[in-house]
């Protein structure tokens, strides 16, 4: 090769490591623009890995992402939808997420956690912080939807009718039924 070809050469391999590595700092810094500053440049240390506990009750939780800080791990869950806020229903997933981590790995895992809500369309992230339930309160939670699965507990109806469309127990549920005492 002559001393222009390896010049070219140099000078696009140049390139692409440069480009590469721009977009790495990129990915890197939108991967921490969702963070609080509690949180930004705390490394992910479990990330869609699955975790069991056999606490009075058995839990199957699968961790999002759980972030090492200096007080323990921080869990935080992405949720793509348009109402950007945090649901009980998240709450109740991080806090399962909680009990599972601790029992499986004795990690300290923190009592508050994040939702990132992103919307579908626009892509925009928010971040919101959350306060998880106890072990009791899980528990409770747990118990209580064995009940009514097994048909000795009658769920209530939800305070919005249009929250309980989406639920896996809205035929046996029926809470049109059930708004009317049938």
């Amino acid at each position: 090769m002559d001393s222009v070809t390896v010049g070219l050469f140099l000078l696009i391999a140049g390139a692409v490591l440069y480009l590469r590595a721009r977009h790495r700092l990129r990915s890197a810094e939108r991967e921490d623009a969702w963070r609080p500053p509690e949180l930004r440049g705390a490394p992910i240390v479990y990330a869609e890995k699955q975790f069991f506990a056999s606490l009075p009750i058995r839990l199957v939780a699968r961790v999002d992402r759980g972030l090492r800080t200096g007080r323990g791990i921080v869990l935080a869950e992405l949720k793509t939808r348009s109402p950007e806020r945090p649901y009980m229903s998240d709450v109740i997933e991080l806090s399962a997420q909680k009990l599972a981590l601790e029992e499986s790995a004795g990690e300290v895992v923190s009592r508050t956690a994040y939702v990132v809500t992103q919307h579908p369309t626009t892509g925009t992230r928010r971040t919101h912080p959350v306060r998880l339930l106890n072990t009791a309160e899980v528990i409770a939670l747990a118990r209580r939807r064995e009940r009514i699965i097994a048909g000795t507990e009658r769920a209530r109806i939800a305070w919005n009718r249009s929250l309980c469309r989406p639920c896996a127990f809205f035929e046996q549920c029926r809470p049109d039924r059930t708004a009317h005492g049938e």
